[in-house]
């Protein structure tokens, strides 16, 4: 089953699943991921908070997968927070494996493990701004008979993505030009000569502007 989401808005599930029978004597090993992770509640629109993302701590080391000839161990855990706003993205690791019952079985050729190819990064999770995606690999032959685990790095990886900056639409205050001077008076008549005042003006309009959400927040707080 999918677990819960991990926010009310903009969060993420993941479900997992488990080996329940290791290839052996030629059989074909399973193939795919142990670990799914999806967008949920993506349609509900957060409030800018800046959260960090926080990991949980490591889960106990599974059974080994052999009993002889080499096998692996995992042990997994599970993003707690996941980050917001402008918050740090997690760069730890959520799943480890290491061997074990390395002892080979009597005539028997070991098989290392092999990884697939990394998929393609999955889309932004954000239009603009700061915002995460991530890509995975999976096992596609399984260490036996004392081969060598897949033991470098992880299955899944997350990493930060930015894109342009969010803006917002904002009215500004702009003067339009200065009009004409009119004609010399003085005490209300129009004069050539004699010294007189001559007057003009300008007015004021609203135009919109299109403005980097952050310096407006950072303006209004500062």
């Amino acid at each position: 089953h999918w677990s819960a989401c991990s926010a009310t808005c903009q969060g993420h599930h993941s479900r997992t699943r488990a080996i329940a029978v290791e290839a052996a004597d030629g059989g074909r090993p399973c193939q795919g991921v142990t670990m799914e992770v999806s967008p949920c509640n993506e349609k509900a629109i957060c409030e800018t908070v800046n959260v960090d993302c926080e990991v949980g701590d490591w889960g106990q080391w599974s059974a080994c997968s052999q009993s002889c000839s080499g096998g692996t161990q995992v042990r997994r855990r599970d993003i707690t927070v996941h980050a917001q706003g402008t918050g740090a993205q997690c760069a730890a690791d959520l799943q480890e494996l290491t061997k074990c019952n390395t002892e080979p079985c009597a005539g028997m050729v070991p098989i290392n493990c092999q990884w697939s190819d990394w998929t393609a990064w999955s889309e932004c999770t954000s239009t603009c701004g700061l915002g995460q995606h991530r890509r995975h690999r999976s096992i596609v032959a399984e260490a036996a008979r004392g081969g060598r685990a897949c033991t470098d790095g992880p299955m899944i990886e997350i990493s930060s993505c930015e894109l342009q900056p969010c803006t917002q639409t904002e009215k500004v205050c702009e003067w339009e030009e200065w009009g004409s001077w009119t004609d010399c008076e003085r005490r209300g008549v129009i004069v050539t000569c004699g010294g007189g005042q001559q007057k003009r003006s300008r007015v004021s309009k609203f135009v919109e502007e299109q403005v980097n959400s952050e310096e407006v927040f950072e303006k209004a707080i500062g």
